[in-house]
């Protein structure tokens, strides 16, 4: 109950400082005033040059063991999954505290961990990797994974996770099979590589369905859960390289610069603290409003997108509606790996996000909501960054 008295009192003094605002830039484009390109989920995609996962059959804890490796000299990243049997939870290790709070922050187990990674090569081609970590409860876990890399064969489809972290979608370029001498040894207990069989079917294919070496991954997923907010700067008008500069309750950061505006059509570069990721809204001006088109989340050479039809509204301050919008998935050329439904809620200053999908089939059983809640504060910068 104090919690939510404290919210109320919170949205009550937003809304305030929003009418201090209109009343002090009243000539200003209103279209930024009544509402904001906050897009009301959180979309992350990762490029990873190594792919490794490894199913596991009789352990009491662990069901699988999977590890996405981009072993840069100047900064390597390691980030060790290991599911849970009983509950199917995945539990994250990092080397990245980035990452690691990147995570949490978005309600995901994760923990920071000094993993180990090298690799040989052997004179019969066969490429020897090995991982090593200890668990949260200080069990050492040491994985050695036997491949030859000159077997690999182009992957095509898409994988999927069977977990309930929103929608989640991984390809690989390229995937070999593991070969003997691959063995995962957890404490005591040594789980050798027990089949070499792989499916034939990739779009049928999920992340546990056997044990092999990947290169190229991309991970696309559209996280649950919801974010608040915060605006330190407002632009003057609706014009290139004017900025909305925002942060999060959990002190994250974020830039939304007009790239172009043509007509109706705007469009805003979003920029949080991982600055390898390229975020672009593409959003439709109606009247006072802004509406979201699509979203592309781009990473070298890979793109991954959401777009809406009719155009998803953003959160605004003071509204109480709902809204029907169909949506499409796509990523590179695959222009519709997923569709479905949304309905966007808007009250006061949150917007929720009600996901139904209808294809394909697998995702068709998930429910997801996501969204995000803007609140203004008095003292705000127009048309510069706060210092």
């Amino acid at each position: 109950m104090a919690n939510r008295m404290l919210r109320n009192s919170i949205l009550a003094c937003g809304f305030m400082c929003l009418t201090v605002a209109v009343g002090s830039y009243a000539q200003s484009d209103e279209a930024i005033l009544s509402s904001f390109p906050v897009a009301p989920m959180n979309v992350r995609f990762r490029f990873v040059p190594q792919y490794f996962v490894q199913r596991i059959e009789d352990d009491p804890k662990y069901s699988r063991i999977e590890a996405l490796i981009d072993d840069e000299l100047s900064r390597p990243w390691y980030e060790i999954i290991l599911a849970d049997k009983t509950t199917g939870d995945r539990i994250v290790y990092s080397n990245s505290e980035e990452t690691v709070k990147t995570l949490r922050g978005v309600g995901k187990a994760a923990y920071f961990s000094n993993i180990q990674f090298a690799f040989s090569t052997q004179e019969n081609s066969i490429s020897i990797y090995q991982i090593g970590l200890r668990d949260i409860s200080g069990q050492p876990i040491n994985w050695n994974f036997a491949v030859r890399p000159n077997a690999l064969r182009v992957q095509t489809g898409y994988m999927v996770r069977p977990n309930a972290s929103g929608f989640v979608l991984m390809g690989l370029d390229q995937r070999a099979a593991a070969l003997p001498g691959t063995i995962l040894i957890i404490g005591n207990a040594h789980y050798p590589l027990t089949s070499t069989r792989e499916s034939t079917d990739a779009q049928d294919e999920t992340a546990n369905s056997g044990t092999f070496y990947g290169t190229g991954l991309t991970v696309a997923e559209i996280m649950p859960g919801a974010e608040l907010w915060l605006v330190d700067c407002l632009p003057d008008t609706l014009k290139a390289d004017e900025k909305w500069i925002l942060h999060s309750s959990g002190g994250e950061k974020r830039v939304l610069t007009i790239e172009s505006v043509r007509g109706d059509h705007v469009v805003i570069d979003q920029v949080d603290q991982d600055r390898s990721l390229h975020v672009r809204l593409d959003v439709r001006r109606l009247h006072d409003s802004l509406l979201l088109s699509s979203i592309s989340v781009m990473r070298q050479s890979h793109d991954f997108r959401v777009s809406f039809t009719p155009e998803l509204p953003f959160p605004a301050l003071g509204l109480n509606d709902a809204t029907k919008v169909n949506f499409v998935v796509s990523e590179d050329s695959q222009k519709d790996i997923a569709h479905g439904n949304l309905l966007a809620r808007r009250r006061f200053i949150d917007e929720i996000i009600d996901w139904e999908f209808d294809a394909p089939d697998w995702a068709r059983a998930r429910l997801m909501e996501t969204g995000a809640s803007v609140l203004i504060e008095s003292e705000i910068s127009r048309g510069k960054p706060v210092k």
